[in-house]
């Protein structure tokens, strides 16, 4: 299979984002037949839905139901992202076999970012929404150091997540063990915020 071929894959299966909750975390829709400039332009309409959505429903919340709306939407933008990652391993394999050779990291790379521009602004509207609710947590008198540690160490393995999809390095193999070591770290945090954010209800 060549790039190009690959590429389209990747395209026309995985990466168009439809949000269905206030908090941005909605189902995935694969969407085919628009070009990359109408799926780009939908997408900025929809992130900027997103972002209204999300802190439209946050403000109205009191401090916990902050806390948990900020933690479920970390929760589900990085398992999307990882079930992103995964369907990008299952492509690098098909890509490898189908070439009879390894395709290298550096290929894939580009062949992801070009997969994925226009649903960007899709993928920086959830940051904003995290670095929001962060920023409230930070600035907020209602929880002690470990909640708020626990909450900086969930929004770090976030970006964590992200970098182990968006950037692949080595072989089909590497990139899934990186994922997979990405979304190890993040969970594990996420059980332990559960529990700690338990102390305050």
């Amino acid at each position: 299979m060549t790039a190009a071929g690959l590429r389209r894959v990747l395209w026309t299966a995985a990466l168009a984002v439809t949000i269905a909750s206030a908090a941005g975390c909605g189902a995935v829709r694969i969407e085919t037949g628009a070009t990359p400039e109408e799926k780009e332009a939908t997408a900025t309409g929809r992130a900027r839905e997103v972002r209204s959505s999300f802190a439209a429903g946050f403000d109205r919340l009191d401090e916990l139901g902050r806390a948990d709306m900020l933690k479920t939407h970390i929760d589900s933008s990085s398992s999307r992202l990882v079930n992103m990652g995964r369907h990008f391993v299952s492509e690098w394999r098909r890509g490898n076999d189908g070439r009879g050779s390894v395709i290298p990291a550096d290929e894939m790379r580009r062949v992801f970012e070009n997969s994925t521009a226009a649903d960007q602004p899709i993928f920086k509207a959830w940051e904003d929404n995290m670095e929001y609710g962060w920023s409230y947590i930070q600035d907020s008198s209602r929880f002690d150091d470990r909640a708020v540690g626990l909450f900086g160490d969930l929004v770090d393995q976030y970006y964590g997540v992200y970098s182990a999809v968006m950037y692949p390095t080595g072989t089909a193999g590497d990139y899934e063990s990186a994922i997979d070591r990405a979304e190890a770290d993040i969970r594990a945090n996420s059980r332990d915020l559960t529990a700690e954010l338990q102390k305050y209800r």
